[in-house]
């Protein structure tokens, strides 16, 4: 899709971007409501019973560890934290939205990579004493979620741009550019407008290969905590994002978040015993 018929064929489609489930949502409103309480959580979840039991299998996993079986909600969020909770549940929801796929673009695998940079920009963030953890994972969850529309809406133009990016060892970003004449940070951004995300997790999905350019913004830090992350997994081959291009970590975005290299090989370390522990996690969208 070069010419320019083309291109407004791709806006018209992503005009009629789909909706996101409701219960979504209203959890990412409490996410961007600090008075939100235990009682609005529970508001959400109460009348979703397959929610309400794959949030309780996560509390519940080898991951925490508790020693005895927690089985109310409410008792979830008394033992983690309301913050914590809350990302249980929209982990829970997303998931579901990487149901699926095979060949060149297979979700699973996404969702094993989206996951791993969530648990990666939690770490980032404790190491550099980021104060909001939670959003940080949040923002990792949802960074890469326009694919999963992009292999909707335009599915052979972004089969044949994964294809050509792992055939190159090329960026997929670059790759789609050219195809589409957008990539998924741009259709993430339309997204990201139309479902009125925060402010802060729009700008992580607009600019999280990109995040020098957002880096004096209110919001700059967490693209680049989300960015260092995604680079860390992919150079561990944690799952598959589609993009095959040799990782890069630039020293500008290294010292806006006041890491040094030989911080990298630590949080690497302990990224992989997170995911070692989190095995209900990893498969909540085979459950």
């Amino acid at each position: 899709m070069s010419n320019t018929t083309d291109i407004k064929k791709v806006i018209d489609k992503l005009d009629d971007l789909p909706t996101l489930p409701i219960i979504i949502q209203q959890i990412l409103a409490l996410l961007d409501n600090p008075n939100s309480t235990a009682k609005d959580i529970n508001e959400v979840i109460r009348s979703d019973q397959s929610l309400t039991i794959q949030t309780l299998k996560l509390v519940n996993s080898s991951y925490y560890g508790f020693p005895r079986k927690i089985g109310t909600v409410t008792e979830a969020i008394v033992v983690l934290g309301f913050d914590t909770v809350r990302s249980l549940v929209l982990s829970a929801s997303v998931c579901k939205m990487y149901e699926g796929g095979s060949g060149p673009f297979n979700r699973e695998n996404l969702w094993v990579h989206t996951l791993a940079v969530a648990f990666a920009a939690r770490i980032i963030s404790k190491t550099i004493k980021y104060p909001q953890e939670e959003i940080a994972f949040v923002s990792g969850l949802l960074h890469d979620i326009a694919k999963v529309f992009e292999d909707q809406l335009f599915h052979d133009e972004f089969i044949e741009a994964l294809t050509k990016a792992k055939k190159e060892n090329r960026n997929l970003h670059e790759v789609e550019q050219e195809i589409l004449g957008y990539d998924h940070t741009k259709i993430g951004k339309r997204l990201s407008n139309k479902w009125n995300l925060p402010k802060s997790i729009t700008t992580v999905i607009a600019y999280h290969h990109t995040p020098e350019l957002a880096i004096n913004t209110e919001d700059g830090i967490l693209p680049c905590i989300v960015s260092v992350a995604d680079a860390l997994v992919r150079l561990r081959k944690i799952g598959d994002s589609g993009n095959n291009a040799k990782p890069s970590l630039s020293k500008k975005i290294l010292d806006a978040l006041k890491l040094k290299k030989e911080d990298l090989p630590v949080i690497i370390r302990k990224l992989e015993a997170e995911l070692e522990k989190a095995e209900t996690f990893l498969e909540l969208n085979k459950s």
